[in-house]
Parts: C-alpha cells; sequence; structure tokens
C-alpha cells in the first residue's frame, strides 16, 4: 500500500495541492483507524485487511508525501530544518509511548489516534493556506489574511475542474466543427 501510495500522491499533489493532500489524507486515516476498530469488535479478517490499507494508503497520499513540500514552501530552510529534527523526535518518542499505551489501552488506541486525526484534520484546515501554484509573496498575503471557510479547498478545485472540464469540452466542439482555434482561447492542453 505505500508503495502504490507513493505513485499516487506525486499526480495527486500535483494536480489537487498539498493542503487539500493533507486534510483529505488524514481524514480518511481516521476513517481506516475507525474501521480497524469496529472490525475487531465484529472479529473480521477482511475488514481489518480493508482498514488498514486504507490507512496505509492514506497515509502515504496524505501526511507523508505532501507534508514536507508543504514546510519547505511555507518555512525558511532553518525551519524546514528544525521542523524534520521535531518530527523525528516527536515519531521517536511516540514509538516509545506506544510500546507503554499498547499493553494498557490494547486496540482502544485506535480510538485515540483516530479522534487525533480528526481534530489534526481540522487544525489544519483552519490554520494553513494552499500553496501549490502561489509564490511567496500571494503565500504571505493570504496567510495575512486568513479568510477561513471550512473545507474551502474543496470548492476551490471544484470550480478548477468545472473550468478545466468547460475548455476541455469547447475544444473538443471547435474541432468536430473544423473551427480554428484563436489565440485568446488560452493554452492548449491536448
Amino acid at each position: 500500500a505505500p508503495l502504490i501510495g507513493a505513485f499516487i500522491a506525486i499526480p495527486s499533489t500535483k494536480y489537487f495541492g498539498r493542503k487539500t493532500g493533507l486534510v483529505i489524507g488524514l481524514l480518511v486515516e481516521c476513517f481506516g483507524l475507525l474501521v480497524i476498530r469496529g472490525a475487531v469488535l465484529i472479529n473480521s479478517v477482511v475488514i481489518i485487511s480493508f482498514g488498514s490499507i486504507s490507512y496505509m494508503l492514506a497515509y502515504s497520499i496524505g501526511p507523508s508525501t505532501v507534508l514536507f513540500t508543504y514546510i519547505a514552501e511555507i518555512l525558511p530552510p532553518v525551519g524546514f530544518g528544525s521542523s524534520l529534527a521535531l518530527n523525528y523526535i516527536l515519531s521517536t518518542i511516540l514509538g516509545q509511548v506506544n510500546s507503554i499505551l499498547i499493553p494498557v489501552l490494547g486496540i482502544e488506541l485506535m480510538l485515540i489516534y483516530a479522534l487525533l486525526c480528526f481534530i489534526w484534520a481540522i487544525l489544519l484546515d483552519y490554520f494553513n493556506i494552499e500553496t501549490k501554484d502561489k509564490s511567496y509573496d500571494q503565500r504571505v498575503d493570504e496567510f495575512q489574511r486568513m479568510n477561513y471557510t471550512p473545507l474551502g479547498f474543496l470548492s476551490e478545485n471544484r470550480e478548477k475542474m468545472e473550468k478545466a472540464f468547460k475548455r476541455s469540452k469547447s475544444r473538443r466542439v471547435t474541432k468536430a466543427q473544423g473551427i480554428e482555434r484563436n489565440d485568446t482561447d488560452g493554452p492548449v492542453l491536448d
């Protein structure tokens, strides 16, 4: 699943953006953890496998791949290096804490991590901006304005896809009718 996720992550990050990958990835991770927890209750190996694969794919497509690109776009090199160091330190600490918590909490730890994924997704959605295809000045300006719309990146992506579809449809009609393309129609993405 991580290898497949890595191949999916590159085009999806390029097309949908960093913030979308982070937030949707965390929400699908939350879903995968809840599926695993529910499958343990009904003792279904097939559903546990589905939950595990969805969790691993979501992690590979979202936070694992996108997080470092996103941090590199919003922080200077010193901040990026510091955040990487902090990430690895916290991962080590979390591994040690897990070895203590698993015998105590058992499968209920899945619910805690699912809740943390959900909270983290909400916080990332609220406090971060989409950085894809934006200059440094545009990112700074957007961070300063901070006009928040819950899951606003979904409507931005929908509008972008509708616009691309309309352009594609008009090109198909133009080609079918044999009409010459005008240079004011924008770039051709055939």
